[in-house]
């Protein structure tokens, strides 16, 4: 039973990076003439853009889908996703610290509880170090290859 519900978490975590890969690559076929920006919506086929506010915006007549990501590029997407786990293990960690502090104190002399506790504690700290160490190392790799 478990192999089966981690087969169909693998199928539903890559047709979901698969799609959003599809959706993104829709939204990049036309340019702006104007700007020269990449535009941020799938339109139809033929579908003219033009420079509005510092974005692509479409003049069509047809159905026009707009990109829930905000991702104009697959960097931006990359960026997006790399902000977005900083952010939660950036609010993860403290809880997890949280959590340890409850187990060392309601551990009431039990060494399996105490030792529990310093293992939360040590991987919390641990995985915080790696987040910023990994948020620092990809700035550091940006400003050595000259990315904005």
């Amino acid at each position: 039973m478990k192999a089966k519900n981690l087969k169909f978490l693998l199928a539903f975590l890559f047709f979901s990076i698969f799609g959003v890969s599809l959706v993104l690559a829709a939204g990049q076929g036309n340019m702006c003439d104007s700007c020269g920006v990449s535009g941020d919506l799938a339109c139809a086929p033929n579908t003219e853009l033009e420079c509005r506010e510092g974005k692509c915006r479409p003049i069509c007549t047809g159905v026009c889908i707009e990109n829930p990501l905000k991702a104009c590029s697959f960097e931006d997407l990359i960026e997006t996703i790399i902000n977005f786990i900083f952010i939660v293990a950036l609010a993860i960690a403290p809880l997890m610290i949280l959590v340890a502090a409850f187990y060392f104190i309601s551990a009431g002399g039990d060494p399996k509880r105490i030792n529990t506790a310093k293992h939360i504690m040590l991987y919390a700290i641990i995985g915080l170090v790696v987040i910023f160490f990994a948020k620092g190392l990809i700035d550091v790799i940006k400003y050595i290859l000259g990315a904005s």
